[in-house]
């Protein structure tokens, strides 16, 4: 069943009005028609509705019911994952709104390999959060996920903050999760080339718990994945 989001509050006896990008996508992509139902995902809970008329240029939903849903899981994870370049930054975000990540922050590190000016990096976020925007649809989220704009390594200022480094060896992370008593977790992946020592000592004064994702080499795409996959299975929903 599509979901679609809103920011407005829901009246249960009014029909809701969809326009612009989400009318076109239920429209023109998905083709669907009256008598076919949507769900609603509101600030506060979740409703089942039918479709009730189409317009040329809007539809209205019949609102029928409020759903019991539980799609959030109960750890925000924080994804500071530095710019990756092609099409591996739509992969990462597209797989971490879907496994449940809270928030997304690409980061500049020494090593990342992309350079945009402020115009294309806007364009880039704007895009990135569209894809957000279709993963949290398809996944049926409570939420869409924020992607803020690149920042600085040294920008990062998490409580609870955890570093997959490929130079760590003792340190695993299911060691680690079990003195975690946050529901709040940020975690930084490098870029293809990795950290270098410097950028890890700095993340360290933050308080930074360094941890190793194991004796083989991932890409960064696949350590994002890999982290926020075991990080929802000891501590979130994922296995539950």
């Amino acid at each position: 069943m599509h979901r679609i989001f809103t920011d407005k509050e829901i009246d249960i006896k009014e029909n809701y009005i969809v326009d612009k990008e989400d009318y076109n996508h239920i429209v023109n992509s998905l083709r669907m028609r009256e008598g076919e139902e949507v769900e609603i995902a509101s600030s506060n809970a979740v409703y089942l509705s039918i479709i009730e008329t189409i317009g040329n240029k809007s539809l209205e939903l019949k609102i029928i019911k409020s759903l019991d849903t539980r799609s959030e899981s109960d750890i925000k994870i924080i994804l500071y994952q530095a710019f990756a370049k092609g099409d591996k930054m739509d992969l990462i975000i597209q797989k971490a709104v879907e496994l449940g990540v809270y928030e997304i922050s690409p980061i500049n590190t020494k090593r990342t390999v992309v350079r945009l000016d402020e115009k294309r990096m806007k364009k880039k976020v704007e895009r990135f959060n569209i894809i957000a925007k279709s993963s949290a649809q398809q996944s049926r989220r409570d939420y869409i996920p924020k992607v803020n704009e690149m920042i600085e390594l040294d920008q990062i200022d998490e409580k609870n903050l955890l570093l997959a480094y490929e130079n760590e060896n003792e340190v695993n992370l299911k060691d680690v999760l079990k003195s975690c008593d946050t529901d709040r977790i940020g975690i930084v992946i490098g870029p293809e080339g990795g950290f270098e020592e410097d950028e890890v000592e700095a993340l360290k004064l933050k308080g930074a718990k360094i941890i190793s994702m194991g004796p083989r080499i991932l890409r960064t795409e696949t350590a994002a994945i890999s982290m926020i996959s075991l990080i929802q299975y000891e501590l979130g929903d994922m296995g539950a």
